[in-house]
């Protein structure tokens, strides 16, 4: 009976749709009715979406239509999804997101569609919210700039970063324009502003900027360790992990008690396996194709009353070398150790 209702509700949305409408090709393995960019006719209720190749699974796609989460209200029928819409859309661009789970992994796709008709202007006094990373932090490359901006729904919109390159704005929720960028090496912005500009129907344009100057310093070569923070107490093994150029082959030095010895930076190389002091040993590891990098630690001296330091080198094939990173971390008693895994283990069941 349950799925004789699904198959005469998607029915019934396929019948909305006109013979002469075709499927359109969103990205391989994903079609839709509308296709990206076009507009929804008065007398379509739903949005049709097509699967094939390694897109046809047994897992359930995940639907999302302007940020939010769709998926239960999509009717499903072998290798076709249809959304039914709500009576009532703003007019203007919508944006449909689809992700499918695949052997290979998850195959995600979104694309816009539109609603005839001309979207509200801003109401007086209108103003724009900007959000983003940039200017309280100094963005390196593969670093991640994000920009949010809230204000009145229906615009267009675009962030302008200190001149040097713009991000269009993409309104998903109603009201909330957002834009990502990752630092290149190619991008350098020292003391410029962040300026974001949206744009309506009749001719308002609202903008908002960053009070803080931003720094980008793409160009230059790092290394950087996100876990453990410098000075953590941490465990006899732990994980290191960290970021820098995709593929550089990156080597932590460890050493007792005091920062180990800078290396050279012009035409030196990175200290080498076995060779820091204390003999606590050196690890490498390769970057993989985003720049992120992991390895685990275990400390050889277990002497809890002093610091440990780690020298943090990355060098490219092409013989580019990371401005090295320092950090340090104390080891943690064997007695603390055991308190931390009764706390997260509870009570004894002999108690």
């Amino acid at each position: 009976m349950r799925r004789l209702l699904a198959v005469l509700m998607i029915t019934l949305c396929v019948a909305a749709a006109r013979a002469e409408d075709t499927f359109v090709a969103v990205t391989p393995g994903i079609e839709s009715i509308p296709g990206p960019g076009q507009t929804l006719r008065s007398d379509q209720t739903a949005i049709h979406i097509r699967l094939s190749g390694s897109a046809m699974t047994a897992s359930t796609p995940r639907v999302w239509l302007d940020g939010k989460d769709v998926t239960a209200l999509v009717i499903r029928e072998e290798n076709r999804l249809s959304l039914p819409l709500p009576d009532v859309m703003a007019p203007g661009e919508h944006m449909v997101r689809v992700m499918v789970p695949t052997l290979t992994g998850a195959r995600d796709a979104s694309w816009t569609v539109n609603v005839a008709g001309t979207p509200p202007p801003p109401p007086a006094g209108a103003r724009l919210q900007l959000v983003t990373n940039a200017g309280a932090q100094t963005l390196y490359e593969g670093d991640e700039l994000v920009v949010t901006v809230l204000g009145p729904p229906g615009g267009r919109g675009v962030a302008d970063v200190a001149g040097h390159f713009k991000m269009p704005l993409v309104e998903g929720p109603p009201g909330t324009y957002s834009a990502r960028h990752e630092i290149t090496h190619s991008d350098y912005v020292l003391g410029g502003k962040l300026v974001a500009s949206v744009g309506f129907s009749n001719g308002t344009v609202l903008t908002a900027s960053v009070p803080t100057p931003i720094k980008i310093f793409g160009q230059m070569f790092t290394v950087r360790i996100q876990e453990p923070v410098n000075g953590a107490t941490v465990p006899w093994n732990f994980k290191i992990r960290g970021r820098t150029r995709p593929g550089a082959l990156v080597t932590l030095s460890p050493s007792l008690g005091g920062p180990p010895r800078q290396p050279t930076l012009m035409g030196g190389a990175p200290p080498q396996v076995g060779a820091t002091q204390d003999n606590l040993g050196s690890i490498q590891v390769t970057a993989d194709s985003r720049g992120y990098f992991e390895t685990s630690f275990g400390f050889p001296l277990h002497i809890v009353a002093v610091r440990y330091f780690f020298m943090v080198t990355a060098l490219t094939a092409d013989g580019a070398q990371a401005i090295p990173a320092t950090f340090s971390v104390r080891l943690a008693d064997k007695q603390r150790v055991e308190e931390e895994k009764k706390k997260t283990q509870g009570p004894s069941r002999n108690n």
